[in-house]
């Protein structure tokens, strides 16, 4: 290889300093900003930052209040009815729902046309209320990149995880154990 470009060609060497200062600041800020990740697509919040305090109305026009619901683990699962792998984890979100209900409220955010949902509940089981994706609930979810996300809010209001695709029931069972002060063991339904 002929050295004498970089000899010669003072522009060639800053060009590849540049380059390479330019490749380790990138790297320094994916790990920083990606801390805290688990495997998959679940992120651990560490920051332990309030949930926005929200007054929603579901779909059938109840209110609903995150301080209402202090004292149970909150999921809001955005999701839309033409995403599939969101249609998938509706079972396991219905009968979490329905058997962990003193503990667990999960709230299903339908980022999605209003008639589109209203013909999907009419014709599925979900046993969790569904509001629609506002500028109001927008500016507490803030903007979702991928459908379906959970946030978890702990008994006290704070987000504490966030979930990117479909959240199993496994994976679920285990966020309720760590925050729920009644939720036994993972046996199997």
């Amino acid at each position: 290889m002929n050295m004498t470009i970089f000899k010669d060609n003072p522009r060639v060497i800053f060009l590849l300093l540049t380059v390479v200062i330019v490749a380790c600041v990138i790297t320094v800020y994916h790990t920083v900003a990606h801390r805290g990740e688990a495997s998959g697509d679940e992120v651990i919040v560490r920051s332990r930052e309030p949930f926005a305090d929200f007054d929603w109305l579901t779909v059938d026009g109840e209110e609903l209040s995150l301080h209402a619901m202090r004292g149970k683990v909150i999921f809001v699962n955005v999701w839309a009815t033409w995403c599939a792998p969101c249609r998938t984890e509706i079972p396991d979100l219905n009968g979490l729902q329905r058997r962990y209900g003193g503990d667990l409220q999960i709230i299903g955010v339908a980022n999605d046309r209003f008639g589109d949902v209203k013909r999907f509940l009419a014709e599925h089981d979900v046993a969790y209320p569904i509001v629609m994706m506002t500028d109001v609930v927008r500016s507490a979810v803030g903007d979702v990149a991928a459908l379906p996300t959970t946030f978890v809010v702990d008994r006290r209001g704070y987000l504490v995880k966030r979930n990117v695709g479909a959240l199993d029931r496994d994976t679920a069972l285990h966020v309720l154990e760590r925050l729920s002060k009644s939720v036994p063991g993972r046996e199997r339904q």
